[in-house]
């Protein structure tokens, strides 16, 4: 699991490993956060267009807030 054994290194090497992993733990959750956005975006409700002859309503997906207060909308079936 790790290129060094832990007890190997002295106290400041294994606390500046420790900042290490967590900087990288950092950049992996906000690159998580930036897929998110972008597949929240995709499938905003203002991407389904309304179907020709129907009102906009009729066979048509609703926009849902999947999450709590200040998450964006979505088409209702975005996350099946």
């Amino acid at each position: 699991m790790f290129e060094t054994d832990l007890i190997e290194l002295s106290t400041a090497d294994l606390l500046a490993s420790a900042a290490e992993q967590r900087a990288e733990a950092n950049r992996r959750e906000a690159s998580l956060l930036e897929h998110a956005l972008e597949y929240a975006d995709r499938h905003h409700p203002d991407t389904c267009p309304p179907r020709p002859g129907r009102r906009s309503w009729q066979g048509r997906e609703r926009s849902v807030v999947l999450g709590g207060d200040g998450c964006p909308e979505v088409a209702e079936f975005a996350a099946a």
